[in-house]
């Protein structure tokens, strides 16, 4: 029976009543677990040339775990609801490149410039059967899904060609609507079949993969010139593709707080009917840019309450439909940036019993 004014987390005690109580845990403890085990193939060389002025070096491997420990269900009626167990093949492959180039090498000063290029990709090979277990329940599900990478997002997302079932929808006519149409495009609703506005999308009820947080590809630059005592280097880090979910940024656009919500259209009238003011179409190049579908395609709508929260779609963190936070997680970043200085002079052998002490902001 729910009690009136409860808070959040105050169910979570086990004393009630005044009365003391005991957790135990919900995972069963593991009865037979096997060591992990890796065969791992790898390859590379390293060359330098030039006069040692350069080097060049790169590495391939393949590698492939069975046995994977993993948390899986149960049944119920064992007093449990999950417990580790050998349950995964997993396999992992990449390749790792880098090249250094030093043209100045002086006895007073000296440049060193390098790259690194690196891609690790890994597949979910099998996990005892299932399709797919969780990694992490935090906010949004990440999982070891068969077929794709591990650690992938699955949640809910918006209806779309080749990858929502047309026959769960069958009055959209998506075999219909979406031929010719690219993969992944929008199915946008002209208010009479799934969406309460002409123009808006429809969320897809079906739970799947949206998104993939493990980088295309990694990369770095640095460099580092020294003149006599003195040095400044720098390194630069990048990330190419990767995907984040933005919670926060899904709900200050439900509480209208975001730096994107202050030009929302104005509302008035029956049912906020009449707006004026800012208006998109799902789409439009800076909106919600991509290909779309549908007898609303096109269809411009006032960008408002109506999209930030009362959609269905657009408050990620509280409607359930959380593919609209998922965003680019890529970056370039300068890492480091620093400046050292080497102190070797005879006090310092004196002083501390060191020949050289490195000082370095």
């Amino acid at each position: 029976t729910a009690i009136a004014g409860i808070a959040q987390g105050t169910g979570l005690t086990p004393t009630q009543s005044g009365q003391g109580g005991l957790y135990f845990t919900a995972t069963k403890p593991a009865q037979d677990l096997k060591p992990e085990r890796t065969k791992e193939i790898e390859g590379g060389f390293d060359i330098g040339f030039w006069g040692e002025k350069a080097d060049l070096s790169a590495t391939w491997y393949s590698s492939q775990t069975n046995d994977v420990i993993l948390v899986t269900p149960i049944p119920p009626s064992t007093g449990y609801s999950s417990e580790a167990k050998n349950a995964g093949v997993f396999q992992n492959q990449g390749t790792e490149l880098s090249f250094n180039l030093r043209p100045l090498t002086r006895a007073n000063y000296a440049w060193e410039i390098g790259v690194g290029w690196g891609r690790n990709q890994s597949l979910v090979k099998d996990i005892a059967g299932a399709e797919f277990l969780l990694t992490d329940n935090v906010q949004l599900s990440t999982v070891a899904q068969k077929g794709y990478q591990l650690g992938v997002f699955r949640g809910n997302g918006w209806i779309r060609c080749g990858i929502s079932n047309a026959a769960d929808y069958p009055a959209l006519n998506l075999d219909q609507v979406c031929a010719g149409k690219p993969k992944g495009a929008v199915y946008v609703d002209d208010g009479t079949n799934c969406s309460a506005q002409p123009g808006m999308p429809c969320g897809d009820d079906v739970i799947r993969v949206i998104g993939n947080p493990n980088a295309k590809w990694t990369g770095n630059m640095h460099s580092t010139f020294r003149y006599k005592k003195w040095e400044l280097s720098g390194l630069l880090d990048i990330k190419k593709g990767g995907q984040v979910w933005n919670g926060t940024k899904g709900a200050l656009y439900s509480y209208g707080t975001h730096k994107d919500t202050e030009g929302r259209a104005i509302c008035t009238g029956p049912n906020n009917s009449q707006c004026t003011g800012n208006e998109h179409a799902i789409g439009d190049p800076g909106f919600y840019e991509g290909p779309v579908a549908g007898p609303g395609a096109g269809q411009k709508i006032p960008i408002g309450q109506n999209w930030y929260f009362s959609s269905g779609v657009a408050a990620c963190p509280f409607t359930g439909y959380d593919e609209p936070c998922m965003e680019d997680g890529g970056y370039v970043k300068l890492r480091e940036l620093s400046v050292a200085y080497t102190f070797d002079m005879p006090w310092v052998a004196r002083t501390t019993g060191l020949s050289s002490i490195d000082l370095r902001v």
